[in-house]
């Protein structure tokens, strides 16, 4: 039994070491394996600029543009549909001093969207013709052209955070952007609200929305913050990992205390067999073990018939006028019977305590859990035929008191009586 017990404490405990070194290396390879960056948007606003950076858009020259404020200005945007409430607008005027309106700015990633606000109708006179061309580190790569239309009524249809410009497939590296109005003889108009664009590098995260509303305010379709995809990264790594470790060694605490539950068992399933209650002749002969195989017989333990039978008997020898015969020797022999029954039910209870907690704590198979089930069951009928004998015993003892406590007590010889008859 003991070199079972190392050896399976033994086992456990290698494999509880195993799982906690398992956990160890995951975690280690964790933190050192490097991060795949996750691309993610970072919104340049027209006049906020890049969040990573802090880079603003330039725009050339500087006399030719203003903002949503502007109070001499033709056209007054509704700011509560503007990204973040701002815009910045010029109208390019063909001049032989002014070749071109334009701005520019940077950006390091893989893909670059441009938003504009578009009008209809701002009046008899007033340029809403948006007209513009895009550059990209250099390169000529788009043209946009919205014209309006002069049959809407002054102020409708206009459309705000519209995506007029989008190139992917982009390098991840820095690029520059422009945006100009240039080589046209009439006036054209642009409205610069916000770009978007996508990079794996740096910090921010931002929400792409391409869709033009031109019903309902949306300044809050995009969005920026601030956090790192590798730092977090490491730091999610280093969170689970804590956790899987915290966990492993959670595990192996309670598994070593039921580890230890179990073997503090004192002994297996199949040897909580109730012990014979050995009980002095003539009530019955000695009850033997029963096994799994030959049950118990009733005709083999003292009953309530047989020492009722034994009691009749006690009484008829009292019956003798002989204080002996019912005296000491009977009482203390039911005495004893007693004392030994009282014993047995004792051990009996502490063999049910010990047969329920090993079934309360016990992990084995299912036939085991049937023999502690059987064996609390013969336990328990062993119990009830026990109470029964007790109950008899005590009904024996009750009825000898009572006939003792009948019978007369002679200090001193009865007197010598004579037949007067004979003498005469």
């Amino acid at each position: 039994m003991s070199s079972s017990r190392t050896s399976a404490r033994s086992e456990f405990l290698l494999c509880s070491t195993s799982l906690t070194f398992s956990v160890l290396f995951i975690f280690i390879i964790s933190l050192s394996s490097p991060v795949t960056a996750i691309p993610r948007n970072v919104t340049i606003d027209d006049q906020g600029g890049d969040p990573d950076t802090g880079e603003l858009p330039l725009y050339r020259p500087g006399s030719a543009w203003a903002n949503e404020k502007c109070e001499s200005c033709a056209i007054h945007p509704d700011i509560g549909r503007l990204h973040n409430a701002t815009a910045t607008a010029a109208t390019f005027v063909p001049d032989r001093n002014v070749t071109n309106n334009a701005l520019d700015f940077s950006f390091t990633g893989t893909a670059i969207y441009i938003f504009f606000a578009l009008f209809e109708n701002e009046g008899p006179g007033v340029t809403v013709k948006t007209e513009c061309n895009f550059v990209i580190d250099g390169e000529h790569v788009g043209y946009f052209n919205h014209s309006g239309d002069s049959s809407r009524k002054i102020g409708k249809g206009r459309q705000y955070q519209v995506p007029v410009f989008s190139r992917s497939g982009l390098k991840q590296e820095r690029h520059s952007m422009t945006i100009y109005m240039a080589d046209v003889d009439y006036n054209t108009f642009l409205s610069f609200d916000y770009a978007i664009y996508t990079t794996e590098r740096g910090t921010g995260t931002g929400t792409l929305n391409l869709r033009a509303d031109s019903s309902t305010p949306s300044s809050a379709s995009t969005t920026s913050s601030h956090s790192s995809k590798v730092s977090g990264g490491i730091i999610a790594g280093g969170v689970i990992g804590g956790v899987a470790i915290l966990a492993g060694f959670i595990a192996l605490i309670y598994f070593y205390r039921r580890d230890n539950r179990r073997f503090r068992v004192p002994s297996s399933p199949g040897s909580h067999v109730p012990r014979p209650f050995p009980m002095d002749t003539p009530l019955g002969t000695e009850l033997g073990p029963r096994g799994p195989s030959s049950p118990r017989s009733n005709a083999t333990r003292p009953t309530i018939t047989s020492i009722l039978k034994y009691k009749s008997a006690s009484s008829g020898s009292s019956g003798s006028g002989t204080r002996s015969g019912s005296g000491s020797g009977s009482d203390g022999t039911v005495e004893r019977r007693i004392r030994a029954a009282n014993q047995r039910m004792r051990s009996l209870r502490a063999e049910i305590a010990s047969v329920s907690g090993h079934t309360a704590s016990s992990s084995n198979s299912r036939n085991s859990r049937r023999a502690n089930s059987r064996a609390m069951a013969d336990l328990a009928e062993e119990v009830r035929r026990l109470r029964q004998e007790l109950q008899a015993l005590k009904q024996l003892q009750r009825q000898q008191t009572q006939a003792r406590q009948l019978q007369p007590t002679f200090e001193e010889p009865p007197p010598t009586y004579f037949d007067d008859s004979n003498r005469s």
